[in-house]
């Protein structure tokens, strides 16, 4: 018989077991962690997400200037609610607290924007798309057959849009505000250079016709209540070029040519109301009043401002010391923009201000009683005050070197030769 004893097999192993327990409490301690973590994490975000949305609300989170490094600005409009950004692939909205609120893609090469209370036209020249939205909501969008011209939005969100057809020299197409076509009028004979909504029902149609060696327009009456391709009125300008008309409450318009200021009534008769010095250099219908921009003759590099009456009138006028680069015109204010400086004037064409255009802007509008600049980089409030930039008067500049003044007589003089050639 042997004298060695075995452990039977069921005997337990208590020190397997308090292994077997530390390490059950160390994984539920773990997971208590990881678990703790992870609650803390989902707290956090919620906050966060809570104070973003608050600031967000507030305008808050966000500060001018405004990079649009990235974006390639195109324009730069005042809207009902906030300023608006036209870029190469997206149209950008701020409000005057820098914050974003419209982004908006729409796919278009050569975009262009036009603002009517809460809606924004967008059409692409030259090509064949065109869409209304309202803030960041398509409201409609379609692909037309023929290359889009223009386009024009009235008050009541009435669209029109000139297309360019092989068998016609031009169409107008008039949309409801419901988006559905009510009326489409061809031309042709005559190439359709402008159209401004007269009233709900009523349009004037520009269009110019080469006569010999020189060039007419011809302006046309339409009236959407009736058939299309109706008329209610032919007036044919000769030797004149309608550059700009803004519509009057009575029906009729007030023309800028190169003839000067014409007077539109209802009917389609005209009358030369102003004659204005120098070539044209800009037109702003969007203010109160018609705004009309054009060289001064004593001095090229200054720039005569006209303010036109309903009448046709000029009710005020000053000269600019520069050549403007860009002409906004809002209710009450009128701003001028060049190279260096930015100009702020009232109806009265009293100034304003004067600023420093210290980013290169290319574009300045006002918006909530605040002056704003575009450049190709960034958009930020105008708040640099100059002081106003003074021509050098002519017998100074004679004084001081005659040569001078002789050379630029005769660049005139040359480029007014070539001009007229």
């Amino acid at each position: 018989m042997s004298n060695s004893t075995s452990t039977p097999s069921n005997t337990y192993d208590i020190d397997r077991y308090r292994r077997a327990k530390k390490r059950k409490k160390l994984i539920n301690r773990l997971l208590l962690v990881v678990l703790a973590l992870v609650v803390v994490g989902l707290v956090y975000c919620i906050v966060e997400t809570i104070i973003q949305t608050a600031q967000a609300e507030k305008g808050g989170g966000t500060h001018f200037p405004v990079s649009l490094t990235g974006e390639d600005p195109i324009d730069l409009l005042a809207t009902q609610h906030g300023l608006l950004v036209v870029g190469e692939d997206k149209l950008l909205g701020y409000t005057n607290s820098a914050k974003k609120d419209l982004d908006l893609v729409h796919n278009m090469t050569e975009p262009v924007c036009v603002c009517v209370k809460d809606r924004v036209l967008t059409y692409d020249q030259e090509g064949y798309a065109w869409q209304v939205s309202k803030g960041n909501e398509v409201l409609y969008s379609q692909t037309t057959e023929n290359q889009i011209i223009f386009g024009r939005m009235y008050d009541n969100g009435m669209v029109a849009l000139a297309t360019f057809e092989d068998r016609f020299y031009g169409s107008i197409i008039v949309y409801s505000k419901d988006f559905q076509q009510i009326y489409k009028y061809s031309d042709s004979q005559n190439f359709i250079t402008g159209f401004e909504f007269l009233s709900r029902n009523k349009g004037l149609l520009i269009a110019q016709t080469v006569s010999g060696i020189t060039i007419d327009t011809v302006l046309t009456g339409l009236d959407f209540t009736k058939d299309e391709e109706t008329k209610y009125f032919t007036t044919t300008l000769e030797d004149t070029v309608v550059y700009a008309a803004r519509p009057l409450s009575d029906g009729g318009a007030l023309l800028v040519t190169s003839q000067g200021i014409m007077h539109m009534a209802s009917d389609g008769s005209t009358t030369t109301t102003e004659t204005l010095d120098g070539d044209l250099r800009a037109v702003s219908n969007d203010g109160s009043l018609l705004v009309v921009a054009t060289e001064n003759l004593q001095d090229i590099n200054c720039t005569d401002l006209y303010v036109i009456n309903s009448g046709g009138s000029i009710a005020a006028q000053t000269t600019v010391p520069s050549v403007l680069q860009d002409l906004y015109c809002d209710k009450s204010e009128i701003v001028c923009l060049d190279h260096d400086f930015v100009w702020v004037y009232d109806y009265g064409l009293s100034e304003k201000g004067v600023y420093q255009n210290d980013a290169s802007y290319t574009q300045a509008v006002r918006y909530g009683g605040g002056l704003y600049g575009m450049s190709s980089e960034l958009l930020q409030p105008i708040e640099v005050k100059a002081e106003k930039p003074k021509p050098v008067e002519e017998d100074e500049t004679q004084q001081e070197n005659p040569s001078d003044t002789e050379s630029v007589s005769s660049a005139t003089s040359e480029t007014s030769s070539a001009v007229e050639e």
